[in-house]
């Protein structure tokens, strides 16, 4: 079965269906994941609550071409609702995180955060991708899109941040390594 067949089977509640679909899709996730996470634990908790929720959701799927696309969607929410839970979890007193010893300011960390959050799904997840370490071609592979589409989703990422941000946040080079 090639991967539509997979999904319209899958569509009509065929379990091994679904599995063969997950399967084919983990090693594109879990990178998705690890990349906004920085953490491998997290990184399989997200992937393992995106299968949870791609099970849920599966019967809405309204285009089953686009499979790939969104279980990525919603492997790139679980990980970035990981990541607000674990901010929001973050000791106030200081006791065990010093926010005065951390590199960066606190209050700019969480701008900065925002301003991620409030960029567009291709976008957040080309510039998290990127800020993980990734290259931009290894981008491209994991987001599934050509490289001159990916750097060009980054450069725009970039000027978005810009303009959420102004000008004292802005990069000193944003030229991006392939």
């Amino acid at each position: 079965m090639d991967e539509l067949e997979l999904v319209n089977a899958a569509i009509d509640g065929d379990k091994r269906a679904f599995s063969r679909l997950l399967a084919s899709q983990a090693a594109q996730a879990y990178p998705v994941a690890l990349a906004i996470l920085d953490n491998r634990h997290d990184a399989e908790d997200a992937v393992q609550r995106a299968m949870a929720a791609a099970l849920n959701s599966l019967p809405g799927l309204r285009n089953p071409r686009a499979f790939r696309a969104w279980f990525r969607r919603i492997v790139t929410n679980q990980a970035l609702g990981i990541q607000r839970k674990r901010r929001n979890d973050l000791p106030l007193d200081g006791s065990i995180h010093n926010v005065a010893s951390m590199p960066v300011d606190h209050e700019q960390s969480m701008d900065i955060l925002a301003a991620i959050e409030a960029l567009p799904d291709p976008h957040r997840e080309a510039i998290l991708l990127y800020f993980s370490g990734l290259k931009t071609r290894e981008m491209a592979n994991v987001l599934g899109r050509p490289h001159g589409t990916a750097t060009r989703i980054l450069s725009e990422a970039y000027s978005m941040l810009g303009a959420i941000l102004g000008p004292d946040y802005a990069p000193r080079n944003n030229r991006h390594e392939t």
